[in-house]
């Protein structure tokens, strides 16, 4: 959001909402943008055959989120 402002030309002490930037600019918010393809890429590497390794720690990623403990591995 600073490098939109700054492109804008606003500065600190002007009053200007992020909303009010992100409607001048039309770009898209960079956190929904991150939110949206770390969604993207869970859903490839969910699809991958077992033994993958980026599948597998997937798995004991989320494993360890539930409060399992993951099955011993590499």
């Amino acid at each position: 959001m600073q490098l939109q402002r700054c492109i804008l030309g606003i500065w600190g002490s002007d009053f200007v909402t992020n909303s009010a930037v992100t409607k001048k600019t039309g770009l898209p918010d960079i956190r929904a943008v991150i939110y949206n393809r770390k969604l993207a890429l869970f859903g490839h590497v969910r699809h991958l055959p077992e033994g993958t390794p980026a599948h597998d720690v997937l798995h004991a990623s989320i494993e360890s989120h539930a409060g399992m403990v993951p099955h011993s591995g590499k």
